[in-house]
């Protein structure tokens, strides 16, 4: 009956569930065998789970192309750099975005160009990655509302996280040194 068949869907969506204390690459690798119809990393002492989620990413990358329109493919291509998978760590997703964000950044890419006139800014004046989120009176205000008054020029400053240098350029005559 329908219990039944839930029993054995259920049995079956285990063998491909991340196991307690898996990590990506190893539930990856196993599911990269699994599709084979090989044997499990546990079976196969020999596998390299490091290289199973780029072997897995690169197999299931090539049958979905097979039939898919070549105008989706190259959506898909270029949500890639961006995607975020929720099992990653919030540091890797966000270190994941601002690579793909800053490499691709120069004033002369569309979506600066776009970004900039957003905050009445001329794209080829700026400097900074992140310079096309605000207008500069805004960011001067923040600045000195919440920063400046705390600096004084015996003091070494210091930038945590990440960014283009817009503010560290604008903090460090502020204070002895920028570290």
């Amino acid at each position: 009956g329908p219990q039944g068949r839930r029993a054995s869907a259920t049995a079956m969506d285990s063998g491909y569930a991340r196991l307690p204390g898996e990590d990506a690459e190893a539930h990856c690798a196993r599911l990269l065998q699994l599709l084979q119809g090989g044997s499990t990393p546990e079976e196969d002492e020999g596998s390299n789970e490091a290289e199973g989620l780029e072997v897995a990413e690169a197999m299931l990358a090539q049958k979905s192309t097979e039939k898919q329109s070549p105008m989706v493919l190259e959506l898909l291509k270029n949500l890639q750099q961006c995607a975020v998978y929720t099992d990653t760590p919030n540091s890797e997703t966000n270190r994941k975005l601002w690579n793909a964000y800053a490499q691709s950044w120069a004033t002369d890419a569309d979506f600066v160009e776009r970004m900039s006139r957003h905050v009445q800014r001329e794209a080829k004046e700026l400097s900074f990655v992140g310079d096309e989120w605000s207008d500069a009176a805004s960011l001067t205000e923040v600045l000195q509302d919440w920063l400046l008054p705390h600096l004084a020029p015996h003091l070494a400053v210091a930038e945590v996280g990440s960014g283009g240098g817009r503010v560290g350029a604008l903090v460090a005559p502020k204070g002895q040194r920028l570290l």
